[in-house]
């Protein structure tokens, strides 16, 4: 499969991902929902409070490949678009009010199963 169809359907199943989470959490007031915003992931809820979460980032990886500790661990390692400092794990670590959320379509495997 070439990138022009990858890419696109990554793209879909992205948007499938949000239309999805919007539609389960759509009644909780003073939610926000971002689509791609900027110094973030794929998505981004921000909430007044949720039982001590107030901002969740949304990963969303379609790919055939299983879920690892070592490609789970790429993935923190995200850094945000143009950028060389902020990365996912760093902003986890140093933000006790955000939860990271990945929804990934690979599977897990043994190692990373229990996360």
């Amino acid at each position: 499969m070439d990138i022009e169809t990858t890419g696109v359907k990554k793209y879909a199943f992205q948007d499938l991902v949000c239309i999805s989470l919007i539609l389960q959490i759509q009644p909780i007031n003073n939610l926000k929902f971002f689509v791609e915003p900027e110094n973030s992931e794929d998505a981004k809820i921000t909430i007044d409070n949720l039982d001590g979460i107030n901002e969740i980032e949304i990963q969303v990886k379609g790919s055939q490949d299983n879920v690892t500790p070592t490609n789970l661990a790429q993935h923190l390692a995200h850094f945000p678009k143009g950028k060389a400092e902020n990365c996912l794990f760093d902003r986890l670590m140093t933000n006790p009010n955000l939860l990271v959320v990945f929804v990934m379509t690979g599977r897990c495997n043994d190692s990373t199963s229990n996360y």
